[in-house]
């Protein structure tokens, strides 16, 4: 691959409801419980997700 940046979608799912736990949580808990499992999952995605995708990216030498 030539690219040296690539471009990504790292936080979509956070953001927009894309994981099958938001939909549990709905069941279970109602829109507030979405709201919360959502809101702390944005507080602790730099930690979880974004450093891990920056660390494989960077193994192959690409940054996003």
């Amino acid at each position: 691959c030539s690219a040296s940046v690539l471009l990504l979608g790292m936080g979509a799912d956070e953001q927009l409801c894309g994981y099958s736990r938001y939909r549990t949580k709905l069941k279970v808990a109602g829109e507030a419980g979405v709201l919360a499992e959502m809101s702390m999952d944005m507080r602790r995605i730099w930690r979880r997700n974004l450093g891990r995708d920056d660390r494989c990216l960077s193994h192959h030498a690409r940054e996003a």
